[in-house]
This record gives C-alpha cells, structure tokens and sequence, in this order.
C-alpha cells in the first residue's frame, strides 16, 4: 500500500511539469496559428523566441525582415510582439491607426524605473499623459523656453571647445566621449536621493519670492504645480519628467554627437565641405551661434544622415497596441508590443535605395534646401525620418535635440581640424556599437585635434 502510494506520488510530480509544459505547448502553437499573424520565426514552446535576440537584438530583428518582409511576429516570453522596418508600416501605425498604437507597452521595469509610468516618455496613453505632455509642449519645451535658456547652451558649448583647446594645446588626445554616459548613468542612479532635498531646496527659495520668473526646469515646474495643484502635477510626477530630461534629453544628443564625430572621421571630404560651408556663413572671426544654424542646410543634412544611419537609440520606445487591429492584412492582436525598428529602417533599402549603407549627406539637401524640411518638424509625408518618432508619442523635445546636436558638431569642426590618432586609419575605427536604451560605441573614441581658429572660446 505504501508503495503504490509512494509511486502514486512520483507519478503526480512528475506529471505536473509534464502537463504543464504540454499546456504551454498548446498555447503556443494555437496563439501563432489562431490569428492570421505577420509572418515569423519559430520559437520554442514558454519562451518563444526570447533566447534568438543576442546581444545585439536590433542587428538580429533587422536580418529577419530579409527573410518574412516588413513586418515580423515573434514571441517574447508569453508577450505578442510585432516589429516592422518599413515606411508605410510606420505611418499606417503612427498615423493613420495613431490611436490603437499610442499607449507604451508597459513592463515591470517601468514601475521601478519611471515612476510607475508617471512619466511623459513611458506613461500609458490617457488624461494623466495628455496632462503631462501638454506641461512639456507649451512650458518646458516651447520655442520660448527653449529661447530662454540659449544663454546656457552657448556656455556649454563653450566649456567644450575650451576643454578639446586645453587636450590640443597639451599635444593630447581628446576622448570624444569622456566619462559623460558614465556620468549621467550615475546620476540616473542616485536620482531619488538628490532630486527629493533639490525640490525642497527650490520650494523654500520660491516661498520668500513666488512671484520671481523661474530660471530653471525646476522652478518652472514648481511654478505650474503652484498655479494648477498638486491633483494636476504631483511631486512624483515633476520627478518622473526631470528624470526623462536627463536620460532622454542627455544621454542620446551625447551619443548621437559621438556617432557624428565617428561618420565625420571615417569620411574626411565631408568634415571639409562642412568646414567650407562654416567658414561661408560665419567666417573665423566670430564663433558659431545658434541663429546661425538654419543658414547651414550641409550641417543639418550631416545631422540627419547621422540620425539615419547610427541612430543614438536602435528602437522607439516600444508602444502597445490597445485593441485588436490590421496592418497590413495581418492581424495584429490586442496588447501586442509593437517595436518599430530605426536601425532597420535606416538601413532599408526600400526606403533608402541609393547607397543605402554609405554615409551621404547630400541625399537630404533637396529636402532641406529644396523644400525646407525640418525633420524636427515631423517625419515627413512618407515617414522616412522617423528618428524622432510620429504621432501623439512623437519625441516633445525634437526641435531641442536638433538644436544641441547641430550646435555642438557645428562648434567642434569650425574651432578644430580632427583626424584618428598617429598610426590609425580612418578604416581602423571600430564601429562596433553596445545595446541598450542607447547604442554608444563599444570602446572608447579618441581623436587629435588641432585649432583653426584665432579666437578665444
């Protein structure tokens, strides 16, 4: 009796996982045979094709769109996920079913990371976001504030040609990334114990002159929570935005910066005609200024070419899909997350049909000098300058962005001639990237350069 019960047991144990695993097996193959799905790799039975991303997840997602077309279906863990590299999947997306896709796709990271989705970049769309999107459009990143704060940039622009001064004048070369993402990661990190007394200290200062213009995110910020309540605009929500300040509005113009010193070494006459083009405009007696950018449709062109084709982050942030839908003629089922692919994208030869993974600047001078463009205005009629997102959850802080990126390349190439260290080509740099939130190079870039200008920063 004690034996056919203890087997009994053994039975049962070894059943469970079984029945278990069979169950999983079940679901799997009837939620990619249920819907009429994109199209997709197998994956394996609870984790899908979680354990296929690599190291590099979107090298391996660009490759899969040479096989299944523009638009993918895998399975991540138990999560439907879509991801597309294509213009017009975009636009139907961003645009067009704008609606359906606007929500992020929300993960327990967001609770602990963003405030519980408090937050303007990773919120869940509805009255919360719109509240907090509206603050960051018409106060914090409205082309009057953005004005208002010129004086800053331009000393911080100022501070880094006297630091690549000081290294050039020294014969040393310069790190075109010093530490900065290094700096700003830890700042991220130490971000709930510095902001709570920061606020505080603000707040008393404001309580002896409420009426004094704010000079600063904070004290706008505070300025609004005194005027339209806390219900409106909470402390937790004013920390959720200084934290996507600092990790969206630092960490991807300091990338993006890197990769456009990386593209303007490895191809020399383009560092040349935009020196020409800066000497043109502003000449050698003064230095660059911010009204001076839109006089210079070359470095705007390097910019985008930039942004196309070593985009600071790989990914927009993934969105949600809140209801089922098509694209496409595929389905797509509610709570999909939806990863629309830049490094893809840029690299899509559909979209990009001319020397599509060559560094060209001049394929964008018809739009910005023929009719105009501003990509920080929008992606553009067909959605082939997606690098700031579209629709609703388009990137609030574009023009900002825009502005840093062509101010700081701009700077650096009218103040100095750059070339690789002694003994390196410009073949010889590595450009192999690491992923995450942003996708910096893997080691760290150093340069020479040398003055071509007289006068003091």
């Amino acid at each position: 009796m004690s034996s056919f019960s203890d087997l009994r047991q053994l039975l049962l144990v070894l059943g469970i996982p079984f029945f278990i695993f069979l169950a999983s097996l079940l679901t799997f193959i009837r939620g990619r045979h249920h819907h009429h799905l994109p199209p997709g790799p197998p994956g394996i039975p609870i984790l899908g094709n979680l354990l296929q991303l690599g190291p590099l997840p979107h090298r391996f997602l660009a490759n899969l769109h040479k096989t299944y077309g523009p638009l993918v279906y895998l399975r991540l863990g138990s999560v439907h996920t879509v991801t597309t590299n294509d213009s017009e999947i975009f636009k139907e997306m961003m645009s067009t079913q704008d609606h359906i896709f606007a929500s992020r796709y929300q993960r327990i990271a967001i609770k602990y990371f963003c405030y519980n989705g408090m937050d303007l970049v990773m919120g869940p769309y509805g009255d919360a976001w719109k509240r907090l999107r509206r603050i960051g459009v018409e106060h914090l990143l409205s082309n009057r504030q953005t004005l208002s704060f010129q004086r800053h940039r331009r000393e911080e622009a100022d501070c880094m040609v006297r630091f690549v001064m000081e290294k050039s004048l020294k014969g040393e070369l310069v790190p075109l990334r010093d530490g900065y993402n290094r700096r700003c990661q830890k700042a991220l990190e130490r971000m709930e114990e510095v902001v709570n007394p920061v606020l505080e200290d603000h707040r008393a200062r404001r309580k002896g002159n409420p009426d004094v213009e704010p000079s600063n995110f904070i004290d706008l910020l505070l300025s609004l929570q005194e005027k339209q309540g806390e219900d409106v605009l909470s402390d937790v929500m004013i920390k959720a935005l200084i934290l996507d300040l600092l990790g969206a509005g630092t960490d991807t113009t300091a990338v993006t910066n890197e990769w456009a010193m990386v593209q303007l070494l490895r191809h020399p006459h383009v560092m040349c005609k935009l020196q020409e083009e800066l000497d043109n405009v502003v000449g050698k007696e003064r230095a660059l200024d911010e009204a001076d950018l839109r006089n210079l449709p070359y470095l705007r062109c390097v910019t985008m070419e930039v942004l196309r084709l070593s985009q600071p982050g790989p990914f927009v942030a993934p969105r949600e899909c809140l209801k089922a839908t098509k694209v496409a003629r595929y389905e797509i089922p509610a709570n999909t997350m939806v990863i629309f692919n830049l490094f893809a994208h840029g690299r899509n030869p559909k979209v990009w049909p001319e020397r599509t993974e060559e560094f060209v600047p001049e394929r964008h001078m018809q739009n910005v000098q023929g009719k105009g463009f501003r990509m920080e205005n929008g992606p553009g009629p067909e959605f082939h300058y997606t690098a700031f997102g579209g629709g609703r959850r388009r990137c609030a802080g574009a023009s900002l962005a825009m502005i840093i990126v062509m101010l700081a390349v701009g700077r650096l190439l009218q103040s100095f001639n750059w070339a690789p260290p002694a003994g390196m080509s410009k073949d010889d740099i590595d450009l192999t990237e690491v992923f995450g939130l942003s996708t910096p190079l893997a080691a760290p870039l150093f340069a020479v350069a040398t003055p071509r200008l007289s006068i003091d920063p």
